[in-house]
């Protein structure tokens, strides 16, 4: 036991050091020979090949991982699946891509990632019905998630010239409770059909409902442009508050982890400080407490 935890320390020093290769050898010796470390050695392997992005690699290490009884290992074969995907959607392999969704929701189901991925393929492909089914699966099961399907759902409705069914959609995710982003393309389209008092008035009765940063923000914003407030003396001021909000919410993170609490402003599936995979959630910029 002495000997292999040398070598596994060895692997780890290689590794920091830059020689991966020397590691990468260290470590598949010890899993050959079994033992203790085999684990340790097999989610190490897993590491370097996520550094090197040899998705296939660390898809065979990560299934012997699970064997071993890792259980975590079927997060990261989710992901692993994943990025394949991602990888033929870039090769314009969209056959191929669908095959790694399939293979990743054999770990997870009901994967949003594996959700997301899909939707794009399935609008790259002209299927807008497939886009708006899937929307309604992220609605259904990851409510927290439906703001980042709403371009994409927007644009499958346009194509099958069908806006209502985007309306629809948009209110079927407020009633599960108050989405800012949801409440703002409502909004959009309020001001398209009635104007901007129309809308502002919603998102007005939608701050009582919840306080939201964003949500003020483009309160504030339909305010200033309705003509009955031109000569108002509170004007100045809330042109001044609206852009003082507005920039807090250009730099504010979008994304944070949830193991450790890193915050980006795009999407990360594999947080970059704790380098654990599926546990970034959309941040909506919403009071804690309701009013």
């Amino acid at each position: 036991h002495h000997q292999e935890n040398a070598r596994l320390e060895l692997a780890q020093d290689y590794f920091a050091a830059g020689l991966v290769d020397r590691a990468e050898r260290l470590l598949l010796e010890l899993v050959e020979v079994g033992g203790k470390y085999r684990r340790d050695a097999l989610a190490f392997l897993c590491k370097i090949y996520e550094q090197l992005k040899d998705w296939q690699r660390a898809s065979e290490i990560g299934e012997q991982l699970l064997k071993a009884g890792d259980a975590y290992a079927i997060i990261m074969l989710e992901h692993y699946s994943c990025e394949q995907a991602e990888q033929r959607i870039k090769q314009g392999d969209f056959s191929g891509a669908r095959s790694f969704v399939r293979r990743a929701n054999q770990f997870d189901r009901r994967s949003i990632r594996a959700l997301l991925i899909l939707a794009r393929i399935a609008l790259q492909e002209d299927q807008f019905e497939e886009v708006l089914s899937i929307g309604d699966r992220i609605q259904q099961h990851h409510w927290n998630w439906a703001g980042t399907i709403l371009p994409t759902y927007l644009d499958s409705c346009h194509r099958l010239n069908q806006l209502d069914r985007y309306e629809a959609f948009l209110l079927r995710v407020l009633e599960q409770g108050m989405l800012p982003e949801a409440a703002l393309a409502l909004a959009e389209e309020l001001e398209k059909s009635e104007g901007v008092t129309a809308a502002a008035d919603f998102l007005g009765k939608s701050l009582i409902q919840q306080v939201s940063l964003p949500l003020i923000t483009h309160w504030m914003q339909y305010v200033i442009q309705q003509p009955e407030h031109n000569n108002s003396t509170l004007l100045p001021i809330l042109k001044h508050l609206h852009l003082w909000c507005a920039s807090v919410i250009l730099h504010a993170p979008l994304y944070r982890c949830d193991s450790c609490g890193y915050s980006a402003s795009e999407t990360f599936w594999q947080c970059t400080q704790c380098q654990q995979w599926g546990q970034v959630n959309p941040i909506h910029q919403v009071a804690e407490q309701r009013m």
